[in-house]
Formats: C-alpha cells, structure tokens, sequence
C-alpha cells in the first residue's frame, strides 16, 4: 500500500522530529508488552501523527487498536511483520518510536510504528543515508524516509484506529470531561516554540477539566515537558496555537 493511496490530504502533515539519532544497525525487540497511552514516545522520525494516534486511541477506545506483534489491522488493510527487528544508533539507543516505560517488554509502540511505515511504502533498508549497517537492517522499513515528509494527524488517527470519517473542528465529550471518541490537534506554522509546544506538530486531546474550562493534552516527543492542560479557547475558532483538531466516527 502506497502513501498517497490512503492519504486524503497533504494540508498539514508536517512534523517536527524529536530527536537526532541516525540508525547504525537493528536489534531484536522483546514482547510488546502491557499497553498504556503513556508509554508511546516519538523518535528520530518525522511522525508525530502516529504517535499521537497510538496515544489518543490507546486513551479513550483501546480496542480499535487490533493488532500485536505480528499482525497489525489498519484501515486499508492488514500488515504482518517478517521480525522484531529494531533500528538503534552505535550507542544502542532506539531510533524512532520507543516507550516512556523502563520496563524491558514495553515494546508495542515500536512494532505500530514499523508495521505503519511497512503500510505506506514497500521502501526498504539499507538505504546508505538512513540504514549503513547492512547486514542487521536489510529488509527492514526504511522508518526515516517513510515519514521524511511527515503525515496528516487525522488520516493517522482514521488508519490506525480503523475509522471512516473525521470531524474537523469537533470534539466528542461527555458530561464529567471523558473523550468519547480518539481526538487529535496540529499546531500551526506560526508559533513560538518552547519544551511543550512544537510547530506543525500533532498531540493527542485526552481529556476535559469542566469545572476549570480546560483540556489535557500530550505531546509525543515525550519530554520532561509531555503533558499539561491548556485552556479551552485552544480548541475554538482563533486558537493560539492549533491550527487543525477534530475527533474521528464512524468505526470500520
């Protein structure tokens, strides 16, 4: 399955990168391990929308992610994984997407994100700018390249969630704050970036403080800075810093 097949739009699928390794070789990951909507954490790639999208549908609908290790179910289609194989730089340290936990079997995060890039594109390692080390990383996605030119927070939330349609500008709450369907926000161009806030980057909505008028969101470079309440005009016309946001409908 090619990108541009399942991509409905190119309006704002930019992304910042939340780290600066370069893979030297690939390792074997371990079990996928619990699942949590705090461990997802973005890497050295440019997808911050499916990082956002494990985080936001982990959080509020977990069973709309129908997938371990190796089959993954998308909404345009199933992928299976060939090995747990992952990239790491020359020190060992995880590349792209890892996990927030310490614990050594919290490797799900990992295996979504390759059987993704595995989705939009038949590249492969070794690519000599992104895979030098031949011999451990042949075959695998090439993760970088895949996603070097980012990708619409919405289309992600809709794949990996397994939903028809997106509501943009639309938040689905219910009475005491709780999210009743997966909702992502991308910041726009313009911002002025700090340890939170990154621009034409994708966090996740998690939740809503009624009494405060507030929402809780997180972003995936999973920095000491991850996770904060920002008011409710983030989330109406004239936003500060969010250009895009919606909820996703009607499951497949």
């Amino acid at each position: 399955m090619k990108e541009e097949e399942i991509m409905e739009s190119t309006e704002h699928r930019g992304c910042a990168s939340c780290g600066g390794r370069t893979v030297h070789h690939c390792v074997d990951g371990r079990d996928d391990g619990l699942r949590s909507y705090t461990h997802p954490r973005q890497g050295s790639a440019m997808d911050c929308s499916v990082i956002a999208a494990l985080t936001s549908i982990q959080a509020v609908n977990s069973g709309r992610l129908s997938g371990s290790y190796p089959t993954y179910r998308f909404k345009s289609g199933t992928i299976t994984l060939t090995s747990r194989r992952i990239p790491v730089d020359s020190a060992g340290n995880i590349v792209y997407a890892n996990s927030t936990s310490t614990a050594v079997n919290r490797y799900w995060p990992m295996y979504w994100e390759k059987a993704f890039a595995k989705l939009l594109s038949n590249a492969e390692c070794p690519k000599p700018a992104t895979c030098p080390y031949r011999t451990t990383c042949s075959g695998e996605p090439d993760i970088g390249g895949i996603f070097s030119a980012g990708y619409a927070g919405s289309t992600a939330l809709m794949e990996i969630g397994r939903y028809r349609d997106f509501v943009q500008g639309s938040l689905s709450i219910d009475s005491i704050g709780h999210m009743t369907a997966p909702a992502i926000g991308t910041t726009k161009s313009t911002i002025v970036e700090d340890t939170f806030w990154k621009r034409n980057h994708d966090y996740s909505i998690l939740g809503f403080d009624p009494a405060n008028r507030r929402y809780l969101i997180r972003n995936p470079c999973g920095s000491v800075d991850i996770q904060k309440y920002v008011p409710e005009n983030e989330f109406q016309v004239g936003s500060p810093h969010f250009a895009v946001w919606g909820h996703v409908t009607n499951p497949l």
